[in-house]
């Protein structure tokens, strides 16, 4: 399956210099794209065999080093790209801020910060990471990559072959790295909007400024992390959190917990699980997987601890 230029392409050397090599990452995902759909695009029910998968294994291997060597290289050349660290976006602010105004003499920095903002909550919201600059844009979704634990087996054509474990971890670690990034830059933009007044909060599809006294009275009276949480659902889950959930089983007690809280009538949790899981990071800085279902997670144990805890919230 693989051809002699694939062979080059994943034994060819990365750059040394920014630019070339964000260039190069687009090379590799482009072929790897190109494997992995060009038979599913006219073979309706392709399954790929145990040979594909091994070979887009090493195409993503070859990504994830390439990403990792491209966020190195960026911090020692300040290369802004979507996940770039907070130290690259601080120093290249004005001068990324000069250049765009060249093409858009009615920008100003608050708009900037708005967009970046804007980009940087899409990530976890669609769920999909592209190769971006202010200059150029590589349409190809890097994330499902660096989230390798959310992949399927069902189109292969051995279903229990499962990824390798150096992939697995070296994504992970990578996923974990862009993903504190991402974090720490949407909190110093919020940090830049907070030192003239201001909050930046989202207004439909748009995100919009208001005074931070017009946000002070309504905090007053808004219970913490309403956005998540109503019915001081975030009381009852720290309580399950503290008391209910296992290291060996974390990942499944959390799932559970948050199907049952959002399947309430009246609900304790009211958002989806990607705007769950993005609050979680931000608020524990731990990742959590893809939220299993309800019915993959139920217990007698776990069905006990989340009646106890709701008695706990009725007696507070």
């Amino acid at each position: 399956m693989k051809n002699d230029t694939d062979k080059e392409l994943l034994s060819a050397p990365y750059s040394e210099e920014p630019e070339e090599l964000f260039h190069q990452i687009g090379k590799v995902l482009a072929r790897l794209d190109s494997l992995k759909h060009g038979k599913t695009k006219y073979f309706h029910g392709f399954k790929h065999t145990e040979e594909d998968v091994s070979v887009y294994e090493e195409f993503e291997l070859k990504i994830i080093e390439g990403l990792s060597e491209l966020y190195l290289l960026s911090l020692e050349n300040d290369f802004f790209w979507i996940d770039c660290s907070l130290q690259v976006y601080k120093n290249t602010f004005k001068a990324r801020f000069q250049e765009l105004l060249i093409h858009d003499p009615e920008l100003t920095e608050n708009e900037l910060l708005k967009k970046d903002y804007r980009d940087l909550d899409n990530l976890p919201f669609f769920q999909q990471r592209f190769l971006r600059t202010d200059k150029n844009y590589i349409g190809i979704d890097y994330g499902q990559i660096l989230d390798k634990r959310k992949e399927t087996s069902k189109d292969r054509s051995n279903p229990n072959l499962q990824p390798n474990p150096n992939l697995l971890q070296k994504a992970e670690k990578l996923r974990y790295k862009l993903e504190r990034a991402r974090t720490e830059k949407q909190e110093y933009i919020r940090q830049q909007f907070q030192a003239q007044g201001k909050m930046i909060i989202k207004s439909g599809n748009e995100f919009i400024l208001i005074d931070i006294p017009t946000v002070e009275k309504r905090i007053e009276i808004a219970p913490p992390h309403s956005h998540i949480f109503a019915h001081n659902g975030f009381k009852l889950f720290q309580y399950l959190l503290k008391n209910s959930t296992f290291k060996n089983s974390r990942q499944s007690d959390i799932a559970y917990f948050y199907w049952r809280m959002y399947n309430e009538e009246e609900k304790y949790i009211h958002v989806r699980p990607e705007r769950f899981k993005d609050w979680f990071f931000k608020e524990y800085q731990e990742i959590l997987g893809k939220l299993k279902t309800l019915d993959l997670v139920e217990s007698t144990d776990r069905n006990n601890a989340y009646l106890d805890a709701i008695e706990w919230l009725k007696a507070q």
